[in-house]
């Protein structure tokens, strides 16, 4: 399933660009997965897998982190990329 669009991912990751995430959800008693693949802001692909197992909070705040960690996941820039300077603003 696609991020935001399709089955078990319809409604969450949606602040994710179209199509950045596919992946597949688990759940079962006190556990969570969200695995998949996520094409980040700078066009590099990641492959993912958050399991999280024996908690004691509602299953939808579980979900919620999982979403969070992979919107952050994809807001990361990668160190081995050459970065872009701007010209030095001279002072006067």
């Amino acid at each position: 399933p696609r991020a935001g669009r399709e089955g078990t991912l319809r409604k969450r990751l949606r602040g994710l660009p179209k199509g950045a995430f596919h992946g597949k959800t688990g759940t079962l008693d006190q556990v969570s997965t969200l695995c998949g693949y996520l094409t980040t802001r700078e066009k590099r692909e990641l492959v993912l897998c958050l399991f999280m197992n024996d908690y004691q909070v509602k299953t939808w705040s579980i979900r919620s982190l999982q979403d969070e960690m992979v919107s952050f996941a994809w807001l990361l820039k990668d160190p081995t990329l050459p970065s872009v300077r701007s010209s030095p603003i001279k002072a006067h």
